[in-house]
């Protein structure tokens, strides 16, 4: 890749974050001029002398408000980007970022280590490369200890995913799949719940082969974006076909704890699925139960919004232990869907049935719809039915698929 040339403004008093940007940017293969400015009348010098690329704004130790930035920007024909940096990234930053108009927040704690992430404004996955040559490099000249390494499969295998979702995403490769999520009783919807495949040349990248590479490379907002744009797309296509007769359709959107700490990704998301004038019911925003651990004030924020425009809200990988744990108090759920492990066997295993009983009349004192998942054996149908979940899914029921078809039952392997 040919040498990048950056113009860099940083607003800081401290000298040491100019130059440690700067290490960070040659490092990266990035030819980086970087200049320290400490007032609006030395950016706009800065940006009149000419091209000026990028501002770094270091809240912590920044010499402006963010606000006169913001301002001083807006004045401009052609602004430069703008990033918020952080020395460790916390949610209330993005607020800021918010606040100053920045693309994107950078968090710099790990400089010194390379690994910076800029995500928009330069080829993210070509710079990520860099840094991983430039780490190979001083790995073997031992100027970094071993330790000080992320080598979880950060190789070629990673990058190779990377620059193929990367690919994907700007070649429209991405393909969406619907599995129906049946009810036990009558319903006025037909459910289902959206996945995203990668389209090859061999054939396709299923989630679990490229998901985890794109939550480490910065790439899941994009994709999240992509999803639910699609989703949208296809919900006002499908419901303009059937001519409003039959039953309503309801989505299950997965939603990312990366996208969750993205306020514009958040917003955007929740403008795309506006655009289809949802009846209320017919979109299901889900996180996974470690997503709410992990950001329970995000997600309350959230799930606020949420329920504030119509949408309806749901957890994934319940498990029985899930029922003493307070965070349930903080969030308002529409349903529960069971992790996998609590349902495989439950036709032989007593104590998985008395969970899942205990899981069902908790939920139905709250209002809140149970869905068994990974339904896989006739023989787990049957006891589920007993026990009174409220809907099933699995690929029993119906494997994932590019068509709506809730009647798609028997045995499939995962495709």
């Amino acid at each position: 890749m040919a040498a990048t040339h950056l113009s860099i403004a940083v607003l800081s008093l401290d000298e040491r974050d100019r130059l440690a940007l700067e290490t960070a940017a040659a490092q990266a293969g990035l030819h980086a001029e970087c200049t320290m400015c400490t007032s609006i009348e030395q950016l706009r010098a800065h940006h009149e002398l000419g091209h000026l690329d990028l501002v770094a704004y270091w809240h912590e130790r920044a010499p402006v408000p963010a606000e006169d930035v913001r301002h001083y920007l807006a004045t401009l024909d052609a602004a430069p980007q703008c990033l918020l940096l952080a020395d460790h990234v916390r949610p209330h930053d993005y607020v800021r970022a918010r606040s100053l108009n920045a693309d994107d927040v950078l968090e710099c704690s790990n400089i010194p280590h390379f690994d910076l992430a800029i995500r928009r404004g330069l080829h993210y996955v070509q710079l990520r490369r860099k840094l991983h040559e430039a780490r190979t490099r001083l790995q073997q000249s031992q100027i970094l200890d071993r330790s000080e390494l992320d080598t979880s499969d950060d190789g070629d295998t990673s990058t190779s995913v990377a620059e193929a979702i990367d690919r994907a995403l700007r070649t429209d490769r991405l393909q969406l799949v619907f599995q129906p999520i049946i009810p036990v009783d009558d319903d006025a919807f037909e459910s289902y719940e959206v996945f995203v495949r990668i389209r090859t040349e061999d054939g396709y990248l299923m989630p679990q082969e490229f998901l985890p590479t794109a939550a480490r490379y910065g790439l899941m907002p994009a994709i999240d974006r992509w999803v639910v744009r699609n989703a949208t797309d296809r919900f006002i296509a499908e419901q303009a076909a059937r001519n409003r007769t039959g039953p309503a359709l309801r989505f299950f959107l997965n939603v990312s704890a990366h996208t969750l700490v993205e306020v514009r990704a958040v917003e955007t998301i929740l403008k795309i699925i506006a655009r289809a004038r949802p009846r209320p019911g017919s979109f299901v925003i889900k996180i996974d139960k470690t997503t709410i651990l992990s950001r329970l004030g995000v997600v309350k924020s959230l799930n606020r919004l949420v329920k504030k425009v119509g949408l309806q809200f749901a957890i994934d990988q319940y498990e029985a232990s899930d029922s003493h744990l307070n965070y349930l108090d903080h969030v308002t759920l529409d349903y529960i869907k069971l992790h996998g492990d609590l349902v495989h066997g439950v036709d032989t295993n007593i104590d998985q049935r008395r969970d899942i009983e205990g899981i069902v009349a908790n939920a139905r004192g709250q209002d809140i719809g149970v869905i068994a998942s990974q339904v896989e054996r006739p023989t787990e149908l049957a006891s589920l039915y007993r026990i009174g979940v409220d809907y099933v899914q699995g690929y029993l029921i119906g494997e994932p698929s590019g068509e709506l078809d809730p009647y798609a039952g028997g045995m499939a392997a995962p495709a």
